[in-house]
């Protein structure tokens, strides 16, 4: 059945049928005025054809959204991110849609920042890419689909005079922006809210517990600290010095992933 499927797939009768069908779809008959979900699928169908994303990707945890998608007929992939093993096989058998299982997160940056970073490990995008996601935001909200957001991938948001990464292995690394103007005070904040990327003026020698906190560190100026030490320090850190204006460019809480290697600041997970 795979291989009868491939082959016709590929036929311009299917290509043909498949482009009729797509026009019906869209057809006021087959689009309720009422129905939030059906208009916000279409919606985002429309909007990745217009931008030319490489990929539909849709959180959703009954699968109801991949299944509205999927009667759309998008050219585009429909990636579908769930938390429920049993959603996600009955997905499995809906026109266009590939599946990825992704842990359960209590609020909708990290589901998205998760879902974001599932995309880029398939290989279905690489930097610069479009994607549309669709989804309902807040992850309680009573509509089911109400968000349909362009991500591009690997948005640059600043670049780096100099940075480097401690392990070979590791060179970036991802996280929300923490914002501290004193070493006690970035102690204090990645205490409360965890992990993630620090910016701060200068590193210093008061800043040595803080590196063994953090995932990456963003620095205004230069490191007073020797990289040698700075390894030694943490063995996974990555870090990037002499981004002017860090802390006016990069808001505290926004999600970013620095580059140790290639010394850039991205939007986003990647």
């Amino acid at each position: 059945m795979d291989k009868i499927a491939c082959v016709i797939e590929q036929s311009q009768e299917f290509r043909t049928r498949m482009m009729n069908f797509h026009e019906e779809c869209h057809s006021e008959v087959h689009n309720p005025k009422e129905d939030m979900g059906i208009i916000m699928s279409r919606s985002g169908v429309e909007t990745a054809t217009a931008v030319n994303a490489k990929v539909i990707v849709t959180p959703t945890r009954s699968g109801n959204t991949a299944r509205i998608l999927s009667v759309f007929r998008p050219d585009e992939p429909i990636l579908a991110v769930t938390t429920d093993k049993r959603s996600e096989r009955f997905m499995q058998l809906y026109w266009g849609v590939n599946t990825c299982i992704t842990p359960e997160v209590g609020d909708s940056d990290s589901m998205i920042r998760n879902t974001m970073k599932l995309v880029s490990e398939t290989g279905a995008v690489s930097i610069s890419d479009k994607i549309v996601l669709i989804a309902g935001l807040p992850l309680e909200s009573p509509n089911m689909i109400n968000t349909v957001r362009v991500v591009i991938i690997g948005t640059v948001l600043a670049r780096s005079g100099a940075g480097g990464f401690a392990n070979p292995d590791i060179i970036r690394a991802h996280g929300r922006i923490i914002h501290a103007a004193t070493a006690d005070e970035a102690s204090k904040k990645i205490m409360s809210s965890g992990d993630g990327i620090l910016i701060c003026k200068e590193i210093t020698e008061e800043y040595m517990p803080v590196l063994r906190m953090v995932k990456g560190i963003i620095c205004e100026g230069v490191s007073v600290i020797s990289e040698e030490k700075i390894r030694f320090i943490n063995p996974n850190l990555v870090w990037l010095t002499r981004i002017r204006d860090a802390a006016k460019k990069l808001e505290t809480g926004l999600t970013v992933t620095i580059d140790g290697k290639e010394l850039l600041v991205y939007e986003g997970t990647i």
